[in-house]
């Protein structure tokens, strides 16, 4: 492959990458080389550029969201990763996955309680969580 084979593939998995990064995007990229009928070249040269184009999509989404991340945005964000006592666990990992059990009070707990705590809590202070929590199995 000569370089501007090459470029071809690194374009076109940054573009892949920006989309979404997946586990698939080495096979995306041997399904480019084959219908772009280019030679394939090896499995390492080829994990070299999947390992570019992430890192390079990475860093330029860090370059579109860098300006809308003020220090309290990155307080909250942050707060997603500190598991909560009332979820069981991690806020980023609550929404995955659903209730325990067919009961009302299973299904308002998760994650509709935590939504609607968290957005009253966001919005009149965290005294009022206390009481939504407790009013929110109530329906």
């Amino acid at each position: 492959m000569d370089a501007v084979e090459w470029n071809e593939l690194e374009e076109f998995l940054f573009a892949r990458a920006m989309e979404h990064d997946s586990p698939q995007l080495f096979r995306l990229a041997g399904q480019y080389l084959i219908s772009s009928r280019m030679i394939r070249p090896g499995v390492i040269l080829v994990l070299r550029r999947v390992a570019t184009a992430r890192a390079r999509a990475r860093d330029e989404t860090w370059t579109r969201v860098a300006h809308l991340l003020t220090e309290r945005r990155r307080a909250e964000l942050d707060l997603l990763l500190v598991p909560d006592a009332y979820l069981g666990r991690a806020r980023l990992a609550w929404p995955g996955i659903g209730p325990t059990s067919q009961r009302a009070e299973a299904l308002f707990r998760y994650p509709l309680g935590a939504v609607r705590s968290q957005a009253v809590s966001a919005r009149f202070g965290s005294e009022v969580r206390t009481q939504v929590c407790f009013l929110v199995p109530v329906g």
